[in-house]
């Protein structure tokens, strides 16, 4: 699940560049898809984001992401403690007390520490939002079959996707080069097939599904010489399938892990007294530990940072996740919203709204986006709570190794293969050259990236 935030602001430069770039295709969403302006299509909503900060704390995240932002001409002020007021008031956020974040069990967890105070905020104006990211995917599904009827280039990929839905199920897409794709939703992902190459080397040929909707859950076989595991948060599930009987070992250097979260959408005890659409603004409250954005409805949408006091909670499979919010994660999250604005009501019982999801988490943060040691088989993983907006970049990336590699214009192996020699993009619209090299399963997970949501 996504939040369906849009920043261009990370702590790595790759990162930063992709997530630039894609959001210049979200402000032409509808044009970069070629779908017809009669098609309704997910709305993304301008909404600054303001990042407090505070006088004795270093925040590494800024101090990373401020000289990129420079470096790519990413937008960004730096508003006094006058200005951050006069933005943040307009919606009752109080500026004047600072805090240092707890868990809601913590006696002093609403006791401000009166040894900080803010000193500035930054404000990165190219910030927004799309408060139904489900939406976004619906698009991308009819792009897929509307460039199929005017003959444009797809992937002839499956692309195994787990999700929770009644259930554990899976999703295939398929398609030619020049066809139109067939896809198989709500199907449990069986095996990953295999077959031996001349050479003697493995490879994929295909993936077994079984049909778990219909009494009997027939198994069928679904060819195809590549397979993407773009499985979310059963990442980790799926990879052991692709090498279940190959006789050879992933060679993954960096691991994925689903990790629990939970959100919040709060509204206002007096709903006519604020505008939180037309005024709110994205704030990233690192005192507090938490985020928020405007939620339609005049509401808004709150998360966590993870926060040192917060407990993470790791799962080996993302289906032992509790499908309810716990009175723990969802109720300090809400609690820590209301200590920054007393216009905020706080649910209690049946009129709390939210949701939990699984985050596909690696070590660093950052995703896999990458071959494997073994033929046919590429990942789209990893992607931990942060690729929505970086996805519409990451994706062509990806897709152009595989393109590459399928037709020989890459070597799989020898001095000029990917692992050593690896694949850059070229970023058109911003005209800047990227290495997926940053997103390699082989790579070190010690790098600049602060290992959080905002990686």
């Amino acid at each position: 699940y996504s939040t369906g935030l849009v920043r261009a602001f990370y702590s790595t430069y790759d990162v930063s560049t992709i997530a630039w770039e894609a959001y210049q295709k979200f402000l032409v969403w509808k044009d970069f898809l070629r779908l017809g302006q009669n098609v309704e299509t997910a709305k993304m909503r301008i909404s600054p984001c303001v990042i407090p900060q505070i006088n004795n704390e270093d925040d590494s995240f800024m101090k990373k992401a401020i000289p990129i932002c420079e470096k790519l001409n990413i937008p960004f002020e730096r508003m006094t403690v006058e200005e951050m007021k006069a933005t943040l008031s307009k919606v009752n956020w109080d500026c004047d007390n600072v805090y240092t974040p707890r868990h809601i069990d913590d006696e002093e967890f609403d006791t401000p520490d009166t040894t900080k105070a803010y000193t500035h905020a930054f404000k990165f104006p190219c910030t927004a939002y799309f408060s139904d990211p489900r939406q976004v995917v619906i698009d991308i599904v009819n792009a897929t079959k509307e460039s199929a009827n005017h003959g444009t280039d797809a992937l002839p990929v499956h692309l195994p996707i787990n999700h929770v839905d009644a259930g554990k199920v899976a999703t295939g897409i398929r398609g030619d080069y020049r066809g139109a794709p067939t896809y198989f939703f709500k199907n449990i992902l069986k095996s990953i097939t295999k077959t031996t190459q001349p050479d003697g080397s493995v490879a994929v040929d295909g993936v077994i599904i079984s049909d778990n909707c219909d009494t009997g859950a027939k198994d069928r076989k679904l060819n195809a010489r590549i397979v993407v595991n773009c499985s979310g948060p059963w990442s980790n599930k799926v990879t052991p399938l692709a090498f279940d009987g190959a006789g050879i070992k992933c060679d993954n250097n960096v691991t994925t892990r689903p990790l629990r979260i939970e959100f919040a959408v709060l509204k206002q005890s007096e709903p006519a007294k604020y505008n939180l659409e037309s005024d709110g603004v994205v704030l990233i409250d690192n005192d507090l530990g938490f985020y928020s954005r405007p939620e339609p409805g005049n509401r808004v949408l709150v998360g966590g940072i993870e926060a040192a006091c917060d407990a993470e909670e790791y799962f080996e499979d993302a289906s032992d996740a509790e499908t309810a919010t716990t009175s723990d994660i969802w109720k300090t999250s809400v609690y820590r919203a209301a200590l920054r604005t007393p216009a905020l009501d706080v649910p209690v019982g049946r009129s709390a709204i939210g949701g939990i999801s699984s985050y596909d988490v690696t070590e660093d943060w950052n995703p896999i986006l990458d071959r494997s040691n073994m033929a046919g088989y590429y990942q789209a993983i990893g992607t931990s709570g942060n690729c929505f907006k970086t996805a519409p970049v990451m994706t062509k990336m990806l897709s152009e190794l595989i393109i590459k590699e399928d037709k020989g214009i890459m070597p799989r192996y020898g001095e000029q293969c990917h692992d050593l020699v690896p694949m850059k993009s070229h970023l058109e619209t911003i005209n800047v050259e990227v290495s997926l090299g940053s997103f390699s399963r082989l790579r070190s997970v010690e790098g600049a990236s602060t290992k959080n949501v905002f990686a």
